[in-house]
């Protein structure tokens, strides 16, 4: 999946009001971890519908630079305590979850560009 598609699908939940729904946001945090694994899965060539988070980053850890390794990290912490903790996000840091998810995929993407073109220079 490429940035652009998963910010689509990003976009898509956002419309969907799924985050603004206290019975259904939870529901919507398990759907964008769905977007950003599939992003990763796509952008390193892993397997990372199987993995717990903590396992996935460990796999990021040997192939993505650390800056992208700890922004996942990030992100994916703040998810599973919604997903799994049974911690009640609020619409407000729901949304702010959907932006950093927008986030991490614009700055991956970013900084694989200017690496390509790094490279290419030297």
């Amino acid at each position: 999946m490429t940035g652009e598609r998963a910010l689509e699908r990003l976009l898509a939940i956002e419309q969907s009001a799924v985050l603004d729904r206290d019975g259904e946001r939870k529901g919507g945090y398990a759907d964008m971890v769905e977007v950003i694994r599939d992003y990763l899965a796509a952008r390193y060539r892993i397997a990372t519908r199987d993995l717990t988070s903590s396992e996935l980053v460990r796999r990021l850890a040997h192939g993505a630079p650390d800056d992208e390794v700890g922004l996942v990290r990030t992100w994916l912490d703040g998810c599973d305590i919604v997903k799994y903790a049974d911690y009640r996000a609020t619409p407000a840091e729901a949304g702010k979850a959907l932006d950093d998810a927008r986030a991490l995929i614009i700055t991956t993407t970013e900084l694989r560009a200017g690496a390509a073109r790094a490279k290419e220079a030297a």
